[in-house]
């Protein structure tokens, strides 16, 4: 991929530590030395250049508590940095994006947990209110988070720009937590030749509903599409954002493997592996094992053997179950599932595993650009004839079998069969998004028409029940969604949800996927 004029450097390097002592609580008011200038300078190629004259170290000190407001100019009550950019352009009609963030190296969690820990980066020297070109609070937000200051600002001619960072905690604060904290930030920033992509940019390219596949031009049927969904039993009205069709421009470079967007949901993005990781069982504990009610394995995501192989060995366990450095046990002293292995038949009582080591785990700096969802696991009743949005409903519904979970939060699953149906929609294959069960060729459906079809079998998320017979709907591959019992082998392609304030760059061609850059 063409990358000669990507830029990702340190802009700034700015540590504000903070400690705030006393019983009541307003703005922190703040004294410091003379503000000290770190210049710093980065060219990839000629055309363009960027460089920031911003802060040093800043250190909170003497700190008393003033009752001003907001609207006050005074800025003795505010931490308070002055930030100019500076962007060269030498080479004609190129056009040049910058963007500046700040990286949390720590947060105390009184903190993380206020609405009243305010930032704000404005124009104006005097007052965080005017000017302002981004806002927010840190709620939330925990070491290795960024907060986006400025995003994808466009310069077409060499300029300077300055611009004025404040944190404060706000009047409106009354809780004791937020005593005796600290905070360390670093400014940071790049430079490119084409735009930084979030979640919102998507969106905000995605296709109207009502567009049909066949009438778009070849550049939307790159992007994704929005789908209304009513509330079910256990999500509230929304609207999805997906890829469909056949060739979209949804790759991303992730864990230092190419994945796919399946698209933006609560607008957060979620990806898929683009190739299998490998054949595994979904489970194969034996009946009394667990939550297993058979010899054929769980069909309960929470406690199944699939989950702990693709999610970190120091994932919460399920109450009552207890883990040591090889082995993760019931609530009975079972054991169910050996750490770093694939899923293998255990049966009640045993004090070995078969192992078949797994060779697939997500690096540190993966595991830093994830976070937890919830997956719904509502079973379905029926088999043939279901649609998109069938799927869609009973895997948020509550009916289930025997108390399985209707729902698992973590970090790693794996799609549902709607996330599969749902690539036919808009007339790619009307056969294979209204029938998913006869999605063939011979029974007339086209399942190379949708970028997840990959001609073999893969395990989905979602689970059947129709009273007598159960199992995990899976992909063969002729294209059909069928069911089977959890203790047969098939392809895996684990899912996961970026952070919501993950940053991208790229084009999403397979050529050019998007990559990760904050």
């Amino acid at each position: 991929m063409d990358k000669k004029k990507k830029i990702m450097s340190i802009l700034i390097s700015l540590i504000i530590i903070l400690t705030m002592i006393g019983a009541t609580f307003a703005y922190w008011s703040w004294s410091s030395s003379e503000e000290q200038k770190t210049e710093v300078t980065f060219t990839k190629s000629a055309g363009f250049s960027c460089s920031a004259d911003g802060g040093g170290n800043v250190t909170a000190e003497n700190v008393s508590l003033v009752p001003t407001t907001v609207s006050d100019s005074t800025t003795n009550n505010y931490i308070k940095r002055t930030v100019t950019v500076s962007p060269t352009i030498t080479e004609t009609e190129i056009t040049i994006y910058m963007d500046l963030w700040l990286d949390i190296n720590s947060i105390g969690t009184g903190l993380s947990n206020s609405d009243n820990f305010m930032y704000a980066f404005t124009t104006s020297s005097t007052s965080p209110t005017t000017g302002v070109v981004s806002s927010g609070n840190f709620k939330g937000l925990t070491t290795g988070n960024t907060v986006n200051l400025l995003l994808g600002n466009i310069y077409t001619e060499t300029t300077n720009e300055t611009y004025y960072l404040w944190i404060w905690l706000d009047i409106a604060e009354t809780n004791a937590e937020t005593a005796n904290q600290t905070i360390s930030l670093s400014l940071n920033g790049s430079c490119t030749n084409h735009p930084t992509i979030t979640a919102n940019t998507l969106i905000n390219n995605a296709n109207p509903s009502t567009l049909m596949y066949a009438d778009a031009t070849d550049s939307q049927k790159a992007e994704m599409w929005a789908f209304s969904q009513s509330a079910t039993e256990q999500t509230e009205e929304t609207i999805d954002y997906r890829y469909i069709g056949s060739s979209p421009s949804n790759y991303i470079m992730y864990n230092n493997e190419v994945w796919r967007i399946i698209g933006v949901f609560g607008g957060r993005i979620k990806i898929i592996k683009d190739e299998y990781i490998g054949s595994s069982y979904w489970d194969y504990k034996q009946s009394g094992v667990g939550t297993s009610r058979s010899s054929t394995g769980s069909r309960d995501w929470g406690d199944s053997q699939l989950m702990y192989m693709l999610n970190p060995t120091s994932y919460s366990l399920l109450d009552g179950y207890t883990k040591d450095e090889a082995y993760i046990y019931d609530e009975s002293g079972n054991v169910i599932y050996r750490l770093g292995c694939k899923p293998a038949s255990i049966t009640s009582g045993a004090t070995s595993y078969n192992c078949t080591t797994n060779d697939w785990t997500l690096n540190s700096t993966a595991l830093s650009q994830i976070s937890e969802t919830t997956y719904y696991l509502g079973d379905s009743s029926t088999l043939a004839g279901q649609n998109a949005k069938t799927y869609y409903t009973f895997e948020r519904g509550i009916s289930v079998y025997k108390k399985k979970s209707i729902n698992w939060t973590g970090l790693v699953g794996l799609m549902y069969t709607s996330d599969y149906a749902y690539t036919f929609a808009n007339g790619v294959d009307d056969k294979c998004y209204s029938d998913t069960i006869n999605c063939k060729s011979n029974s007339g459906g086209t399942p190379n028409s949708s970028w997840l079809y990959k001609s073999s079998i893969e395990w989905t998320f979602s689970t059947y029940f129709d009273g007598l017979i159960y199992g995990i709907f899976y992909v063969d591959s002729a294209g059909n969604v069928l069911s089977h019992e959890a203790n047969y082998s098939r392809g895996v392609r684990p899912v996961v949800y970026l952070k919501s304030n993950v940053n991208l760059e790229g084009t999403g061609t397979s050529s050019d996927p998007y990559e990760i850059i904050g």
